[in-house]
C-alpha cells in the first residue's frame, strides 16, 4: 500500500509539473479595452478602508500583537475612462495581501453601472513578514477579474461627505468610497 501511495503521488506530481504554465499578461502592452467617458462627479481617486479595533493580546505576557484584520481599496478613474487603477489590500496580524489591477472603465449612467475592464494585474502577499507571492496575473486571472468587477453605483450624502457607493447587486449592501482629490 505504501508503494502504491508513493507511485500515485509521483504520478500526480509529474502531471502537475509538466502542465503548461498559464500565459502571463505583458505588463508593458498598451491597454486598448473598451472605455467610456467618466461623469465629472466620478473622476478622480476614491478610497475605502476598514480596521477591526479588536486587539489580539498574548495571554502569556500581555503584549498586544495587533488587530485582527484590516482592509483597504483605492480606485482611480480619469475623464476618458482610460488608465484606471484599482488596489485591494488586506491583512491580519500574520499575513497581508495586495492586488493592483490596471485597465479601463465603462460607465452606463442610465443603468447606474460601472465595469472595470482589467488589462493587467499584479499579486503580492506576505506571511509573518516574508513575501510569499509576487507575480503578474495570468490571462485567465485577468479575464476572471474583469468578469467579477461589474458594479452598480450610486451616491449618498451623509455626515457632510458625498459617498460613492458600489454594489454587486442593485439592492445589496454598498461599499462606500470617499474622494481624496
Amino acid at each position: 500500500m505504501k508503494k502504491l501511495t508513493i507511485a500515485v503521488l509521483a504520478l500526480l506530481l509529474t502531471g502537475f509539473m509538466s502542465c503548461k504554465k498559464d500565459d502571463v499578461v505583458d505588463s508593458n502592452a498598451p491597454c486598448n479595452l473598451a472605455s467610456t467617458n467618466v461623469p465629472d462627479e466620478l473622476v478622480g481617486s476614491w478610497v475605502n478602508g476598514y480596521t477591526s479595533f479588536t486587539n489580539i493580546i498574548d495571554a502569556y505576557d500581555g503584549r498586544i500583537l495587533g488587530t485582527t484584520w484590516k482592509s483597504g481599496r483605492y480606485l482611480h478613474m480619469e475623464t476618458n475612462g482610460k488608465n484606471a487603477v484599482l488596489y485591494v489590500m488586506g491583512g491580519s496580524q500574520f499575513s497581508e495581501f495586495a492586488t493592483k489591477a490596471e485597465g479601463t472603465v465603462s460607465i452606463n449612467e442610465a443603468a447606474g453601472t460601472l465595469s472595470f475592464n482589467v488589462c493587467r494585474a499584479h499579486y503580492r502577499a506576505w506571511s509573518n513578514g516574508a513575501k510569499t507571492v509576487d507575480r503578474d496575473a495570468s490571462t485567465n486571472e485577468v479575464e476572471d477579474l474583469t468578469e467579477k468587477l461589474r458594479f452598480f453605483y450610486s451616491f449618498e450624502f451623509s455626515g457632510g461627505t458625498n459617498w460613492f457607493q458600489l454594489r454587486f447587486d442593485p439592492n445589496g449592501s454598498p461599499t462606500s468610497f470617499r474622494k481624496v482629490d
